[in-house]
């Protein structure tokens, strides 16, 4: 992994030659091509493909509680579309040490949905119709002119949205991974997606460590265990004042990024109904609140 001073050394510090069209109202064709570059290096880079991955969730979730029942429920993906919102701020500033540049945000939006059903004794029977949406936000920094790859964009940071929460990860060697993570870079005007771990700040692990995430709340994971296949976890065990749960983290891996999907008790939930006819509703858990914390593997 190539150092912020070896960047420096290679840009020298310089105004680069930015092709930088003045004006507002529509999008000049430069911003429209750098667009469509970012999101290039999102849907085709390898590094893109792993840190903004759709197939994230297992076959189903673990179990969690809806209501005052004694009632369990689950709930299982069928489909995900995908949106994208890009924010380039043409603002020609310093930033992250270099000079002369501007930097971007890319919103990911992705919608989730699927069916939530309920085990009430021995049966199970579907509840609700499913909607669930998971933002996560990548961090550019136009380094370059537009004859270069990605039209001079680079990759620089990630968000996984909520990085103000409790919870904590512990390997087996001593490392730990704050659910919010170190060095995060704010940039106030990225509105939700404002805090960012710098891609050489994201965690590295050895393969097969064992992972325990460690939460004040009952958080359930989906993360890939040894075979490198994504399961559902809850942190059920409690530990003096919070709750635990261990897992191996896969033993062998192609893969250079990895995710960990935290489905939170702090997540919001609301229920859209529409009428279906003779009385019947159809009724919609909606929701929000999901997080993705990424980590590297010493591969």
């Amino acid at each position: 992994m190539l150092s912020k001073s070896y960047w420096g050394k290679t840009i020298a510090g310089g105004a680069l030659a930015l092709v930088l069209l003045s004006g507002c109202g529509e999008k000049d064709i430069a911003e429209i091509d750098w667009e469509r570059e970012m999101r290039n290096f999102i849907d085709n880079d390898i590094d893109g493909q792993e840190l903004f991955a759709r197939d994230i969730y297992p076959d189903s979730s673990a179990s969690f509680k809806l209501d005052e029942s004694d009632d369990d429920y689950f709930y299982v993906i069928d489909n995900v579309t995908r949106t994208y919102g890009f924010n380039i701020d043409r603002n020609i500033d310093t930033i992250l040490g270099f000079n002369d540049i501007i930097d971007a945000v890319v919103t990911i939006d992705d919608k989730y949905t699927g069916k939530v059903y309920r085990i009430s004794g021995a049966d199970t029977t579907q509840a609700y119709l499913l909607e669930n949406r998971l933002q996560r936000y990548c961090y550019f920094l136009k380094l370059y002119g537009n004859g270069y790859q990605y039209h001079g964009w680079r990759f620089w940071g990630y968000s996984g949205l909520n990085y103000s929460i409790d919870g904590y990860f512990k390997g087996s060697e001593g490392d730990s991974i704050p659910a919010t993570p170190y060095n995060i870079v704010q940039k106030p005007d990225a509105k939700l997606g404002s805090y960012f771990v710098l891609k050489h700040d994201i965690a590295r692990l050895g393969l097969g460590e064992n992972l325990t995430f460690s939460s004040r709340f009952r958080e359930r994971l989906f993360a890939e265990d040894a075979e490198e296949k994504m399961q559902a976890y809850n942190n059920l065990t409690p530990n003096g004042q919070r709750f635990e749960v261990s897992w191996q983290i896969p033993t062998a891996s192609s893969r250079y990024y990895h995710l960990i999907v935290v489905d939170s008790d702090t997540a919001s939930y609301n229920f859209r109904t529409r009428p279906l006819g003779g009385g019947a509703v159809e009724s919609t858990m909606v929701k929000i609140g999901d997080y993705v914390i990424p980590y590297a593997l010493d591969i």
